[in-house]
């Protein structure tokens, strides 16, 4: 089954970041994992057009023959809104995906490198921006996955791992074997979600109260 590996994808809220990690990906070719700088949850709140909580509700994909790729949809049952207009369902596009056409059988995978993934019955925490034709997305590194601790009974946010990319805290520079070990960690924090709205409402409170 063909595999198509996408390089270029419309994010412009966080065009500067996704332009790095494409440069990445050339410089590092068929490594394991390429590196990227993490984004933190303030910038990705003030870069969101809508800051969601959410529960899947179905995922399919489908082709687009304008912009030449898959999208693949999803259904997300809204919870609650932190950010943005409130809603009780939004349509998810993102880009990517496995797609079988139902005529020839034939089962066509589009990755785009870093991009989440999405289950059905999944709950979630989601940064999400707007296409050019105002299609919702989730943004770069924006899905927080949304778990009940089995001990504590407290839902807690986890940022997934991902097998693509690994993440520096600060810009990508030359690096030894020692330093590199040291500076690069796989992202997979955890966090009660009450504390991570907090953190969002306080980025939405700054936000508001900046100068221009």
């Amino acid at each position: 089954m063909p595999t198509k590996l996408v390089g270029i994808v419309h994010l412009s809220p966080f065009r500067h970041h996704f332009l790095q990690f494409l440069a990445i990906v050339c410089l590092f070719g068929s490594a394991s994992a390429s590196i990227l700088e993490k984004t933190d949850i303030a910038q990705m709140t003030r870069n969101a057009k809508e800051v969601q909580i959410g529960e899947v509700v179905s995922t399919w994909t489908s082709p687009d023959p304008d912009q030449k790729m898959y999208f693949t949809y999803v259904k997300v049952k809204v919870e609650k809104t932190l950010k943005g207009n409130k809603s009780q369902e939004i349509m998810l596009r993102q880009p990517g995906g496995s797609y079988r056409d139902p005529v020839s059988g034939k089962l066509t995978r589009q990755k785009v490198f870093g991009m989440n993934t999405f289950e059905k019955g999944e709950k979630a925490l989601l940064f999400i921006t707007h296409a050019n034709d105002g299609a919702p997305t989730v943004m770069f590194q924006g899905k927080q996955q949304i778990v009940k601790n089995p001990k504590t009974g407290i839902e807690e946010v986890i940022q997934e791992k991902s097998r693509d990319i690994q993440f520096t805290k600060k810009n990508v520079r030359a690096l030894d074997d020692g330093e590199q070990e040291n500076a690069l960690f796989a992202v997979y924090n955890k966090q009660s979600l009450e504390s991570m709205e907090l953190e969002i409402q306080k980025a939405i409170e700054n936000k508001k109260g900046e100068k221009y």
